[in-house]
């Protein structure tokens, strides 16, 4: 008979719910620190972090050596601007990729992007951003929801998870108009989001619209991220807790170590009086997609050889 494997106790289980931007080379003192102490669930890299292959991938091996056995760390970069990522080819727009190849080409692009990028141990990428500069049709909507899903999908072969950015805000959707609806701003965020489950990072929304705005007009069940490096030093503990009982599942935190453990330690303070079943739940989704994507594994079993993935990027960076 096996032996049921123990749960994690509720601090630990509430740390996961926890993303640090990271912004150094090396897995210092501070990192450390957030996963021991406060058993964070992972760690978005930022420029710096980035710069060479040998010590990213010697990063992200340290840090997942701290991490809990049962929760490896959510490692992730942001390329959903048009900041330069050091180790990797332009990652283009959704816009820029309809214009230059087709959708088979741009999934097998991003699946060699994927396969580089796991064997550095990085397993989440914010990219695509779905924001558009001005309204667009019915026929470019639908053109956008299929090559952002395709990129997503070539992402997801590759066991990368996905993280769609640029959610509009509430006073730009249009409650009229259902998000399955190729007429709909929100038509791509829903056709990606159903076809291949992406992550979704929301910022600027008051917790009390997120389930009207993003839950249930969206018909979203999946993983929300929520962004609170733009909440300044203004942000308080309840603030978090909010978002939490509103159905947002994992958070980013601060860019000051400081700040960080100061937020972190008054949440653990109240964890008493929070209710626990919210933090339950989106562990649990958290740890399904770790599993999913095996992100305990630094590579997929099969990736493709150096010289395939050399040329599939090749084919787009070169056309």
């Amino acid at each position: 008979m096996h032996k049921e494997k123990k749960q994690p106790s509720i601090q630990k289980m509430f740390g996961q719910l926890f993303i640090a931007p990271w912004n150094e080379e090396e897995a210092k003192g501070e990192a450390i620190t957030l996963i021991t102490q406060h058993h964070i669930g992972g760690f978005l890299l930022h420029q710096e972090a980035i710069k060479k292959e040998k010590k990213i991938k010697k990063l992200t091996q340290r840090l997942q050596a701290y991490a809990l056995q049962e929760a490896p760390l959510l490692i992730a970069i942001d390329a959903s601007q048009d900041e330069r990522i050091p180790v990797l080819p332009s990652l283009p727009s959704i816009q820029t990729f309809q214009a230059m190849t087709n959708r088979l080409y741009a999934e097998q692009f991003t699946e060699a992007i994927g396969d580089k990028l796991r064997e550095l141990g990085i397993n989440t990428i914010f990219y695509p951003s779905l924001e558009e500069e001005e309204k667009l049709d019915r026929t470019t909507l639908e053109t956008t929801a299929s090559y952002g899903s395709n990129l997503v999908k070539g992402f997801h072969k590759s066991e990368l998870a996905t993280c769609l950015t640029d959610y509009p805000r509430e006073d730009a959707i249009d409650l009229h108009t259902r998000s399955d609806r190729k007429s709909s701003d929100l038509y791509p965020f829903y056709k990606i989001l159903t076809e291949q489950g992406s992550l979704l990072l929301l910022k600027d929304y008051a917790a009390e619209t997120i389930d009207h705005y993003v839950r249930q007009h969206l018909n979203f069940n999946g993983i929300i991220i929520y962004d609170l490096r733009g909440e300044g030093n203004s942000l308080k503990s309840e603030r978090i807790l909010d978002l939490l009982d509103a159905g947002v599942d994992c958070f980013i935190l601060p860019e000051d170590f400081e700040y960080q453990t100061a937020i972190l330690t008054e949440l653990f303070d109240h964890l008493e009086k929070t209710e626990k079943k919210g933090i339950v739940q989106s562990f649990h989704k958290l740890n399904q997609l770790k599993k999913a994507f095996n992100f305990d594994k630094l590579e997929r079993e099969k990736p493709l050889t150096p010289y395939q993935r050399k040329r599939l990027i090749e084919r787009i960076t070169t056309s």
